[in-house]
């Protein structure tokens, strides 16, 4: 059996997981007592494979009691620390407790990263949501989020001290958060695309092959996912520094088994770190698979399990996932499109409604409030972009808002 602490929202669905561990007699989903599930996720959950609800790393151990286990592995942040804990006391392979920690805490990371010489992005500041205060001259911008949060959830952009007042009304005063000097803006690897991606890496036994690396779509106002392009279009030099980057971050943090996720942004003076996830990237489960590649959860468990890994592969073809994010100011859809509108567009593989009309929209959830998101296919980077554009174009004219105008806010 596999363990897999899970919450939801991770970067592999419980469908996906429970086929990854078939071959190793199932997946086991460990769930805290306080873990948000509703009755339908519990359902899905116990259709994937067997459910241990605890918070008390020795109540699940008991439970598993005569159980074989092979491997323990997870796909949410948030678990990591839980897989650390478990893995560490049944002598299983994973991140050690340190490493998860460093892994969900991000001014731990940062200056973890800055200390071991892996680029150098300042820290300026970490507190209670209570406690942000306008920051020395100098200092500006900074990135302004949470200190355990994932998916852009309540991320901001600081320009200034007259931001602040905004940016307090928004925190929540029982979480912590961390400011980061904001990282300069670089040139794009190709037209449409950000100038940051994400580097996916296999690591065992401190060994790290790195499996591609994914572009990404422009940011949507502050700093929310607009998609994922896989395998990103660059040039040789530059795989080669990004990948080498992600390599030191890898080793600087610690990590020495699974699969990692690391985000690297092309500033003017060199790639710079963004963030390093010990976990497979969000979207890449069916990104990889549309472009011909092996299934990386599956690549994941068997990590975990310590089996044989597939033979190196090559992509053929082009990938991308559009995140349709609303603008910052909308709070209700009007109108918006449906998927089998969408797929009858050029390059759509596959379309989901977020969002229908009616529902509430509210930017500080991060990439999960987005409207829709579209699954799309072609030969190359090339040909892709250009059905990106159509489909860009059509969303344009098809997607209608309610909008707040009392905040004040740009986007």
């Amino acid at each position: 059996m596999i363990i897999v602490p899970y919450a939801p929202g991770g970067s592999a669905s419980p469908s996906e997981t429970a086929r990854a561990c078939a071959p190793f007699g199932g997946a086991v989903f460990v769930v805290g007592t306080s873990s948000p599930l509703d009755e339908r996720g519990r359902a899905v959950l116990e259709g994937a494979g067997r459910v241990v609800v605890a918070d008390d790393p020795a109540n699940v151990i008991a439970s598993l009691a005569g159980t074989p286990v092979d491997g323990i592995v997870t796909f949410a942040d948030a678990m990591l620390e839980v897989a650390a804990v478990l893995a560490e006391a049944l002598g299983l392979p994973n991140h050690s407790p340190r490493t998860a920690a460093c892994l969900r805490d991000k001014a731990a990371q940062r200056q973890r990263l800055n200390e071991a010489g892996v680029g150098f992005v300042p820290l300026v500041w970490s507190g209670a949501g209570t406690e942000l205060r306008p920051f020395g001259p100098g200092t500006y911008p900074v990135v302004l989020k949470p200190r355990n949060g994932a998916g852009s959830e309540q991320c901001m952009i600081l320009d200034g001290a007259a931001g602040h007042r905004t940016a307090n009304a928004r925190l929540d005063p029982a979480r912590q958060y961390v400011a980061e000097g904001y990282i300069p803006d670089g040139a794009p690897p190709a037209r449409h695309l950000a100038d940051f991606l994400s580097v996916e890496s296999a690591v065992r036994d401190g060994t790290i092959t790195h499996l591609g690396i994914s572009g990404r779509l422009p940011l949507a106002p502050p700093v929310r996912e607009g998609g994922t392009v896989f395998p990103a279009p660059l040039s040789r030099a530059t795989s080669e520094q990004v990948t080498a980057l992600a390599s030191r971050a890898i080793r600087a943090l610690g990590i020495t088994l699974g699969v990692v996720h690391t985000e690297i942004k092309l500033a003017p003076g060199g790639p710079q770190v963004i963030e390093v996830n010990g976990r497979l990237g969000g979207y890449l489960s069916e990104l990889m698979l549309l472009v011909g590649l092996a299934d990386p959860v599956s690549l994941a468990v068997r990590l975990a399990a310590g089996a044989p890994l597939p033979e190196p592969w090559s992509a053929r073809g082009s990938a991308l996932v559009v995140l349709r994010q609303p603008p910052m100011r909308a709070r209700t859809v009007l109108r918006a499109p449906a998927p089998r509108d969408l797929v009858s567009l050029p390059g759509v593989v596959r379309a989901k409604q977020w969002a229908r009309a009616g529902s509430p929209l509210d930017w500080r959830v991060g990439t999960a409030g987005m409207v829709l998101q579209v699954w799309m296919r072609g030969a190359d980077w090339a040909g892709l972009s250009h059905d990106y554009l159509e489909l860009t174009d059509f969303l344009d004219r098809s997607l209608s808002y309610t909008y707040d105008i009392s905040e004040g806010i740009r986007g």
